[in-house]
């Protein structure tokens, strides 16, 4: 179900179009997409270019401040980074730490992984811990600018078949590893909507992805009720 909401919404096809004047679909290349939306490599979206994160290792120090693990990118289904997932590394300058902070709203991709559904999977950091932690370097940070595309959108959109079947092209596998570049990273194209719109359709994912989850929690409760019967 998450997986048709998120296919249905990269294509124009999850929520009503504006009313009034109609938006007869349009052929852009391969797609058919609404009028008016617009197919933007990623890189046009982006304010800064993307860069990949810290490459030391965490050590642990007490006075450290606070680096993400790779999985922080992954392991949540939602797609919010896992703030969490987190070590401690010290002896970082100011300069370094203003080069590879977070930001909320900023997109991390999943830069190399052992499993190729990870590898380029896109990631919204919240700053729910209010923390302002490093990324490492297997992950790529991506800022996108807000007046053309909402991070939150591009974090769904980038979960779809569409776009995760053209990242999964851009991979390659080294001693049993999947990866992707950020230079690659940033020629994937994204099919995106009037701002307005964009706001209109994460709404409609948000509210549905939550009627997925409660779902998901029926079954489960189920299935135990089910194995305490038996």
């Amino acid at each position: 179900m998450r997986q048709t909401i998120l296919d249905l919404a990269v294509l124009g096809q999850l929520v009503p179009q504006d009313s009034g004047t109609p938006r007869p679909p349009s052929r852009d290349g391969f797609e058919t997409l609404p009028t008016g939306w617009k197919r933007v490599v990623l890189e046009n979206m982006l304010s800064e270019d993307s860069r990949n994160g810290y490459s030391r290792k965490p050590d642990d120090a007490v006075d450290g401040v606070p680096i993400l693990r790779k999985s922080a990118g992954t392991v949540r289904d939602d797609l919010v980074v896992a703030e969490e997932e987190f070590k401690l590394i010290g002896g970082v300058s100011a300069r370094e730490r203003e080069q590879y902070t977070l930001c909320p709203g900023d997109l991390v991709a999943c830069r190399f992984n052992g499993n190729l559904d990870f590898v380029g999977r896109i990631s919204l950091f919240t700053g729910y811990l209010h923390e302002a932690p490093l990324y490492p370097d297997k992950l790529i940070r991506l800022r996108v600018r807000k007046e053309i595309a909402l991070p939150t959108l591009i974090r769904w959109f980038g979960a779809s078949s569409l776009i995760r079947s053209a990242i999964r092209n851009l991979c390659a596998t080294t001693v049993g590893n999947w990866g992707i570049s950020a230079t690659d990273m940033k020629t994937v194209t994204f099919p995106v909507p009037p701002v307005t719109e964009q706001r209109r359709i994460v709404a409609k994912i948000d509210e549905l992805m939550a009627v997925c989850d409660e779902l998901e929690l029926a079954l489960t409760a189920a299935q135990t009720d089910r194995t305490r019967f038996l």
